[in-house]
């Protein structure tokens, strides 16, 4: 006998001591007469399933393409990796609290203060004592580095904007997706 009469001959069995009712299973799923779950609810909830993981694949798949566009631009300065997401993070804050950036960046409270201060020492950035906090810093690009992300990001906002020039419904699209997910969003929930 093969796998595949064992297991025809046990699902043409009838299972004795089965109630004939739709009661709910557990996890609130109904349940068939014949114990079985309700099949548009099974396909429901691996279709939810599988849209989930499509949609965490597309998210890295846009993670791992915007790190690795910044990879290759750090690559045109003597800036590492770390010192330019972290220029970057204050140019889109505008000023940046050392403590935010510290868990922004999963980095120690030295490997941070290391980067701040190379930064600092370039005078590509500028940090002051917090007016609130004494115990804060509060990071700002200066002039220099305003100059060298403009500079240095100039070849990505040019392909950026052929881009939007020559898809502007798509690029809109993606914006307000990507603006819609941010707001909706929350870490706490995962």
């Amino acid at each position: 006998m093969d796998a595949e009469t064992v297991n025809t001959g046990k699902a043409n069995k009838k299972q004795p001591n089965r109630q004939k009712n739709d009661a709910q299973s557990a996890d609130g799923t109904q349940n068939q007469p014949d114990g079985t779950q309700n099949q548009s609810d099974a396909t429901q909830n691996e279709e939810a399933t599988l849209a989930g993981r499509d949609f965490f694949r597309t998210l890295q798949s846009f993670y791992e393409c915007a790190m690795s566009t910044v990879s290759r631009i750090s690559q045109r300065t003597d800036l590492t990796f770390t010192q330019l997401q972290i220029m970057n993070h204050i140019n889109y804050r505008g000023l940046a609290l050392q403590k935010e950036m510290r868990k922004q960046f999963h980095l120690t409270q030295g490997a941070l203060s290391t980067a701040l201060k190379d930064l600092e020492k370039r005078e590509l950035i500028m940090r002051t004592q917090s007016p609130v906090d004494q115990r804060e810093w509060v990071i700002a690009l200066s002039p220099q580095g305003e100059k060298l992300l403009g500079e240095i990001g100039q070849p990505l906002y040019n392909q950026l904007q052929k881009l939007a020039e020559a898809h502007p419904q798509q690029v809109g699209q993606l914006i307000d997706s990507v603006e819609w997910f941010t707001e909706t969003f929350s870490l706490e929930e995962v």
